[in-house]
């Protein structure tokens, strides 16, 4: 373990929004665990709910990070975000770093203007010598109008390499995304540099439907 510990433990809440964020932050030679249990989340018009970790922009040096949702219902409606998940976009995670997220039996509803991150995003991120993995287990997600779900991990425009290794397992999730749709239960890599690391994706039991804008990512997506 390393040396600094910060943990986050909710249980049998129902609040508004939940919110525990890393913005623009330095995390280093330390370990963050989030943990919610039978949690009830709702944060309606303008949205935004977070019972997750996000890390956008974060450095994260010599460090682990864990993220648990169990048992969590997370609403949001019109404008809508839920990240159930973690969310590394555009940070750096370097140096043996160790992330994990762990998604089980959670339920997630977007609505209008949606999105949902149950799993992992880290579109542009740099990944250098570290470990991401991602677990959804008994996972549905309910986008609908403007749609995206990520229950798998994003790695649009990101940098892996020195050895890092990107693990993604889906196993009984249910994705419905609707109207503009897109669903990555996957590893989706557009754009991506990935070198000298091991990437690997299991989906198992899954069931996805993206409906009419659609496209879905249930497999490894390198680019088309």
């Amino acid at each position: 373990m390393k040396t600094k510990l910060i943990t986050i433990t909710l249980a049998t809440t129902l609040a508004t929004s939940t919110m525990f964020a890393l913005p623009v932050t330095t995390v280093e030679n330390s370990t963050i665990e989030n943990t919610n249990t039978d949690v009830t989340n709702e944060a309606t018009n303008k949205s935004k709910i977070n019972s997750g970790i996000e890390a956008v922009g974060a450095t994260i040096k010599d460090s682990e990070i864990y993220n648990t949702n169990e048992n969590v219902t997370n609403t949001a409606k019109d404008e809508s975000l839920i990240v159930s998940g973690i969310s590394l976009n555009k940070a750096q995670v370097t140096d043996g770093s160790y992330i994990e997220n762990i998604n089980r039996d959670v339920t997630n509803e977007a609505i209008n203007k949606s999105k949902i991150v149950s799993g992992i995003e880290a579109n542009g991120a740099e990944i250098k010598n570290s470990t991401i993995t991602n677990e959804n287990t008994g996972v549905e997600n309910y986008a609908k109008d403007e749609s995206l779900i990520v229950s798998g991990i994003s790695l649009n425009n990101a940098k892996v390499s020195d050895g890092s290794t990107i693990s993604n397992t889906n196993k009984d999730v249910y994705n419905e995304a609707s109207n503009k749709s897109v669903i990555i239960s996957g590893i989706s890599a557009n754009n991506a540099q990935i070198k000298n690391s091991t990437i690997t994706n299991t989906n198992t039991g899954v069931t996805n439907i993206a409906k009419d804008g659609s496209e879905i990512n249930s497999g490894i997506n390198l680019g088309y």
